[in-house]
């Protein structure tokens, strides 16, 4: 029979949520990145190679950081829509 992780609960915005006790940090409002997928894309690249936490955060400045510059450009252009040129 399967053992669940443990969960505890989160109080945030008048809204309670559950978070695993792995992540004890307050939980995003959303994450820009799937963290399985980004660890199987360097386990594609590098089979020995591991991944830290503190590189998930960083991963997800630097996207920040792009979004807000397409988004950037493409006001310049004078577009509502962004497209890969904006990148």
């Amino acid at each position: 029979m399967g053992h669940s992780p443990r969960r505890k609960v989160i109080k945030g915005n008048g809204k309670l949520r559950t978070a695993s006790k792995a992540n004890k940090e307050v939980c995003k409002m959303a994450e820009l990145i799937v963290k399985s997928k980004v660890k199987e894309l360097v386990k594609s690249i590098d089979p020995e190679m591991r991944v830290s936490p503190e590189f998930y955060d960083a991963l997800e400045e630097e996207i920040k950081a792009l979004v807000e510059k397409a988004v950037k450009r493409a006001k310049a252009e004078g577009r509502k829509t962004l497209y890969a040129r904006h990148v």
